[in-house]
């Protein structure tokens, strides 16, 4: 309609983006299913979902249901990015030489050096990085925070460190989540 009414409108695409879609209800996914369903050019939809996010490809287009390759076409985008691993290296070579350019001007960066400002990752599951990365002791655990906060508006019952010390289990996170719940627990128990 836009496009219609105003000339310098007639050759641009109107894209209509909706990410995830998989938080839409099933009622609001058969709206929006609608919606593409009975677009008019110059539109066109754009709608990202976790693999099994979409609940629905029912319409309110006289109970009509979207067919794949015909209303709608998949991009599975993991898979197009492991197939094009190279390509999006290059284009975030790129990206990042542009905004280093833009931000410090033409010929101040070498865009052949810029290896040498970051590490190495290998991603094998057996590498020296992971190992580096699992044997790195971390910051003070989320979890633990919250003990800390949650210990500071309690009566004086015990010590932030008592419980830490107790509690804690370093290379076990999740026992350490376990032992906070029965701790917790005890707590309310009257």
């Amino acid at each position: 309609m836009l496009a219609a009414n105003f000339g310098f409108l007639k050759d641009v695409l109107f894209v209509y983006s909706i990410d995830e879609f998989e938080n839409l209800t099933k009622d609001q996914q058969v709206h929006v299913n609608t919606l593409y369903r009975e677009r008019e050019p110059p539109s066109t939809f754009r709608i990202g979902s976790r693999t099994y996010g979409v609940h629905t490809f029912e319409t309110n287009s006289a109970g009509e249901v979207n067919i794949q390759d015909s209303e709608y076409s998949v991009i599975r985008l993991d898979a197009t990015f492991r197939e094009l691993h190279d390509q999006y290296a290059a284009f975030c070579r790129s990206l990042i030489f542009k905004r280093l350019e833009h931000r410090y001007g033409h010929g101040a960066f070498d865009i052949s050096k810029l290896d040498e400002h970051f590490e190495d990752f290998d991603p094998m599951w057996n590498s020296r990085s992971w190992h580096d990365i699992a044997q790195t002791p971390s910051a003070e655990r989320d979890h633990f925070r919250k003990l800390r906060d949650t210990i500071s508006k309690l009566p004086p019952v015990v010590t932030y460190d008592e419980a830490f010390n107790a509690l804690q289990a370093p290379p076990y996170p999740l026992l350490e989540k376990l032992n906070i719940l029965l701790f917790y627990q005890d707590l309310a128990r009257p």
